[in-house]
């Protein structure tokens, strides 16, 4: 993350701002890639125990700049939250369905504190900023 926060510095960077899918760096560097225009996007894997850190750094993340995804047809959500499951992949990996976007979001949503359609709405502002 320090080579890209250092590409960034360098680089022309849109006036809209730019997209950090799912961001797994630092803390400390939040407030600098904020600062060039970032925003953030999760998805439910955010759940998983292994990513504790960044889900400490989703709950500090500026709510202005929060996006929401659901990465179908990868990254199911957990088995008890699937509320649309599909059958696994040829290759035996579970597959994603698009409409889990409102598990993404109830589940998003608990981690800042938040009712789901507040969240809702907050990314739908954030979304038009940053696509138009």
């Amino acid at each position: 993350f320090g080579a890209l926060l250092e590409l960034l510095r360098r680089t022309p960077l849109p006036a809209r701002g730019f997209l950090l899918h799912g961001y797994g760096g630092p803390a400390e560097m939040i407030p600098e890639f904020t600062r060039l225009g970032a925003r953030y996007s999760f998805n439910i894997e955010l759940l998983a125990p292994r990513l504790a850190a960044r889900r400490e750094n989703f709950r500090t993340l500026p709510l202005e700049r929060l996006l929401v995804e659901t990465d179908a047809p990868t990254k199911p959500p957990p088995a008890e939250r699937n509320r649309f499951p599909l059958p696994p992949a040829a290759d035996g990996s579970a597959v994603n369905h698009p409409a889990n976007i409102a598990v993404t979001y109830a589940a998003l949503a608990e981690l800042r504190g938040l009712s789901p359609a507040s969240l809702a709405a907050q990314v739908e502002t954030n979304f038009l900023r940053l696509f138009g």
